[in-house]
């Protein structure tokens, strides 16, 4: 792999996964993984990556739901140095937003919109696959840990356990 490595923070940590998340964090520090970036959805997150890592850059991204140059100053001041606007917000009132930010003064932080892709929209403590069988709580090595559900009007929505967390992204 040759492009830069950024490492993305699950949005939600359950309180019994939280020390193996920090573990996770202080291998990287400890064997010195050349990691280009962090994004993080939730501002404990952002603090936490902040403390650790000072000299990378931090994504304020999805999680987060900035919506207005109010929570994008926020961001900022939890340690981000860049703030992905949420999926929702209309074209209009990301103009809005950006002008808003540089009027009068510098932009606190580089703003992004979506362009492309999916987006996640839901996190959630159940699994899909226990629908095809019994949970052994294995999410690293179950082969039901990822798969699409189908809503009534025919839309496919892509979904993946992640086995650190014990949560779905759908």
């Amino acid at each position: 792999f040759a492009g830069p490595l950024w490492v993305r923070l699950p949005a939600i940590v359950p309180q019994g996964r939280m020390n193996a998340l920090q573990a996770a964090l202080r291998r990287l520090q400890e064997e010195k993984v050349p990691v280009d970036g962090f994004s993080a959805g939730n501002p404990g997150l952002l603090r936490l990556l902040r403390r650790l890592f000072p000299d990378r850059p931090l994504l304020a991204d999805e999680g987060m739901n900035l919506w207005n140059p109010a929570a994008i100053r926020q961001a900022a001041d939890w340690g981000a140095d860049m703030a992905l606007l949420s999926a929702e917000i209309p074209p209009e009132a990301v103009a809005a937003c950006r002008e808003a930010l540089s009027a009068g003064s510098p932009v606190v932080l580089p703003v992004c919109d979506w362009t492309y892709g999916r987006v996640r929209v839901m996190t959630t403590a159940h699994c899909p696959g226990t629908m095809a069988g019994p949970c052994d709580r294995r999410c690293a090595v179950c082969p039901r840990s990822q798969g699409t559900l189908t809503d009534r009007a025919g839309a496919v929505f892509p979904w993946f356990r992640d086995p650190l967390t014990e949560t779905t992204a759908i």
